[in-house]
Parts: C-alpha cells; sequence; structure tokens
C-alpha cells in the first residue's frame, strides 16, 4: 500500500462564463454554479474528511455533500502504480515480437529545418555516412522470426536518414523476409522524403505492397522553407512534387492504396492551406497526415500527444486527422463507466519489443526510433537479445511521479511514454521531465473537455 496522501481527482473548469467540473473517479463532467466551483476547488485541496468537518450551512455545501454521499469526488483506490502488463513480458518477447524497424542509414540527402538529426546537437543521433551491415538487417530479422511464433501478421519498416538511399540493401532484407515467413503476412513500412525513385524502385515498393509514406509539407514556398538538399542548399520542391505525380501517374492502383503523406506544420502555418495545396494537386486530404513540427525528428514519425497540443489562439480552422481521431478516442474513453483498478498505470508506456523494436546500425535494440542512441536507454542487443529488467524500466515510468499520478485528475487519459521523461543532459530519466510533460498532456486535455461540452454541455 502506497503511504501517500490522496484527495479527489477532480478539475474545475470555465468556458463561455459557463462552470463545470470533471470528476474522475466516477468520469463524469457536471454543469454546476460558480460557487459550486468553489466549493469543489476546497474539497480537491483539503480532502473529503476535511471537508465534512467543515458543516458549513450553504446550499452548494450540502450539494457536494450529497454527491459526495452518493460516492462521488472520491479519492483514488489506487494501491500501486504497476503495470498490469508486467506479468506478460517474457511470454512477449519469447513469442508475440510483431514488429522490428531497421535502421538501415543514418545518412540523409535532406537538409530539414526542423530535424533533431540534421543539427549537431550531441542528443545521441546526427546524420552519417554509416549505413547497417548486411549480417546486422538478417540478424534483425532472423531475431523477429524467431520471436513471432504467435504472430499472423509481422511488420518490417525501414528507417534512415533517407532510406532509399540503400535501396539495395532494403532489396535484399525483403527478399530473404519473404523466403524466411512463409506461413505469414508481411508487411513493409517506410517514410521517404521523396526525393528518390525510378522505375525498379517503384516496382519494387508495389511488388511487395510497401506503406509508404512520403514527407512533403505542401506548396512551393513552404517545402523549400522547410526542406533543402544538404549537398548544395537548393529547394526540394520540384523534385519531389515530380516523383509524386510519377507515382500517382504510372503506379495508380498502388498509388491510391498504400502511399500516404506527412506534411509538417510550424505554428504560424496554415492546416486549411497544407489540405487546400494537396487537393490542388488532385491528392485526397484523408491520404494526408499533418503534424505539428518539433524538436524530435517528428519528419520520420508520428509525433506523440505530447507534441499537437492545441493551441486556442492558432488560426487554423480546420483540423488534423491526428487532432480529430484524438477527440473521438478521448469521447470514447469519457462513455467509460469502469472504475479506477487497485494496481494502475497510465496509458502510453507499451511493452517495449511488443509494438515497437528498434534496431540500430549497431546492433542494439532500442524501444522505439525516438529514442536517443545511449546505453542507458537500451534494450538489449542483437547477439544477447532483451533485458526484461530494462523493458520493465520503461514500461513502469509511473513510478517517477507516484504521488502526481495518484491524484492527478487526468489520469485516465494520459499516454505519457518513457521517451518524454528522458534528461537529455543527464542521459537519464527525469522525474521533472515526466512533469513538465505531464503538464502539456493537461493541457491538451482540459481543451478537449472544454471542446466537448461547448458542443454538448453537461456529460
Amino acid at each position: 500500500m502506497n503511504n501517500y496522501e490522496c484527495y479527489p481527482s477532480i478539475k474545475t473548469f470555465v468556458v463561455n462564463n459557463h462552470y463545470y467540473c470533471y470528476d474522475a473517479y466516477s468520469n463524469r463532467v457536471f454543469s454546476i454554479t460558480k460557487n459550486h466551483l468553489i466549493e469543489l476547488n476546497t474539497l480537491r485541496e483539503i480532502g473529503e474528511k476535511a471537508y465534512n468537518s467543515s458543516q458549513k450551512d450553504t446550499i452548494e455545501y450540502h450539494d457536494i455533500e450529497l454527491l459526495l454521499n452518493k460516492g462521488y469526488f472520491q479519492p483514488t483506490r489506487i494501491k500501486k502504480i504497476e503495470n498490469f502488463e508486467n506479468d506478460y513480458v517474457h511470454d512477449v518477447i519469447e513469442r508475440c515480437i510483431s514488429e522490428i524497424t531497421l535502421q538501415i542509414t543514418k545518412e540523409c540527402n535532406f537538409s530539414c529545418r526542423y530535424c533533431q538529426f540534421a543539427t549537431k546537437n550531441n542528443i545521441g543521433r546526427t546524420h552519417s555516412k554509416e549505413t547497417m551491415s548486411w549480417i546486422t538487417a538478417k540478424d534483425g530479422i532472423d531475431f523477429l522470426y524467431n520471436h513471432s511464433s504467435d504472430c499472423e501478421i509481422v511488420k518490417i519498416s525501414f528507417y534512415g536518414g533517407e532510406p532509399l538511399t540503400e535501396f539495395s540493401l532494403i532489396k535484399n532484407v525483403v527478399e530473404y523476409a519473404e523466403t524466411l515467413f512463409v506461413s505469414k503476412t508481411i508487411k513493409y513500412y517506410m517514410t521517404t522524403n521523396g526525393s528518390i525513385m525510378n522505375d525498379e524502385i517503384a516496382d519494387f515498393l508495389k511488388r511487395y505492397s510497401f506503406n509508404l509514406a512520403i514527407s512533403f509539407d505542401g506548396s512551393q514556398n513552404i517545402q523549400n522553407f522547410h526542406r533543402r538538399l544538404l549537398h548544395n542548399g537548393k529547394g526540394t520542391y520540384g523534385l519531389v512534387l515530380r516523383h509524386v505525380e510519377y507515382l500517382k501517374n504510372n503506379y495508380a492502383k498502388y498509388f491510391g492504396q498504400f502511399v500516404s503523406f506527412i506534411s509538417v506544420i510550424l505554428d504560424d502555418e496554415s492546416v486549411d492551406d497544407i489540405m487546400c495545396f494537396f487537393r490542388n494537386i488532385n491528392i485526397d486530404e484523408n491520404k494526408v497526415r499533418v503534424l505539428y513540427a518539433d524538436m524530435s525528428g517528428i519528419d520520420y514519425k508520428p509525433s506523440s500527444i505530447i507534441h499537437s497540443i492545441i493551441n486556442e489562439n492558432t488560426k487554423n480552422s480546420a483540423k488534423t486527422n491526428d487532432e480529430k481521431n484524438k477527440i473521438n478516442k478521448f469521447k470514447s474513453i469519457l462513455t467509460e463507466t469502469t472504475t479506477i483498478p487497485p494496481i494502475w498505470h497510465h496509458s502510453g508506456p507499451c511493452i517495449p519489443s511488443f509494438q515497437r523494436l528498434f534496431l540500430s546500425i549497431n546492433g542494439d535494440f532500442y524501444i522505439c526510433e525516438k529514442i536517443i542512441e545511449n546505453k542507458n536507454f537500451k534494450l538489449g542487443n542483437i547477439k544477447n537479445g532483451i533485458n526484461i529488467d530494462s523493458v520493465l524500466q520503461f514500461m513502469n515510468i509511473g513510478r517517477l511521479s507516484i504521488e502526481s499520478c495518484l491524484n492527478c485528475w487526468a489520469k485516465r487519459f494520459c499516454s505519457i511514454c518513457a521517451l518524454y521523461c528522458i534528461d537529455y543532459e543527464k542521459e537519464s530519466f527525469s522525474t521533472e521531465r515526466k512533469k513538465n510533460a505531464c503538464k502539456k498532456v493537461k493541457h491538451e486535455i482540459l481543451n478537449y473537455l472544454k471542446s466537448i461540452v461547448t458542443d454538448e454541455g453537461e456529460l
């Protein structure tokens, strides 16, 4: 049992001069008065026992007292912060690894202004001429084969730099995997900057139904502002557009089914403008994923919930597909009627290696491509396998902030993973970093709550 004092996990807020309260215990949003809001803030600060002892003779106090007696606004019943999946880790690693990402190369022919790895910031990874050896790549596929016996589908992703600079290695990996996984379905994934394409590559991508995401930020001004060629600093718009048109015109069926786009947007840019650009070049906007730029290499993989905070002052009137999906997920969570169990951990941390497994060019395993390549964050290596103790550490980052997690009003919606708990300077996990991430997540969740009550009122 924990020794922390627990208080009601509630959040009061105001929207358009209307007052509301969200109760994490019952998972309900209440429409309240200003005086109720004051009472609930007092309850949250002093706890139920002290609040009941105050014995006020006001309508609002008796209303809150009545709701307390009905079981609302209760403190957490959590006794232990622990990931409920801990007990399954060994079996998952042995039999259920379904995906591997191969760091084919660190080389990239672009210099993108928002790319973490294109700068000399000494945080664990930079672009270079280094590439993965065939032996390491083959060992990675063998590892996936030996640890996916319970999986009907396996996924192999290729990561850079720009992965197509090493097309011959990608080709060898795919051809080897096809001979190995004869009884399983293999799905291939790759994100490319769109600078490299020819008949041989396009035929290959089509033959193996590659899920291809092309990084393309928008109009000529935007693309050339964000993304320039490394060797001469020239803009990349014409090059990428030419290859997009080539795929669309010559591989129409493949393009329609398997090609999508990642468009990175800065704070002062408009989602509407991005979508208008893609419509103008006859690209369905449902194929476009708009992501907000940050300093964690967002060009390569989707950002987490933390970096998609809704800015109340934003000029964008359109929502990205990511934001729409998050709002739908948020609404789904609000319909849950289950209580939070005594042993609990917020969502966000996956079982490392189960949902993602990143193999670096040096043969080291990491939780995903966003984790800096440092010995303190390794899961293991291709020779010795995965270290279960390291996996458990990544899965249980709630232990960095036990008291905050116990009393957090946003606990049902939290999606912080280990990536956002890293102190890059100290090269270790940090309680302070986790709490900073917490503030950003709660800011986003509060905006979702405000948006929903504006549309629907009390839930």
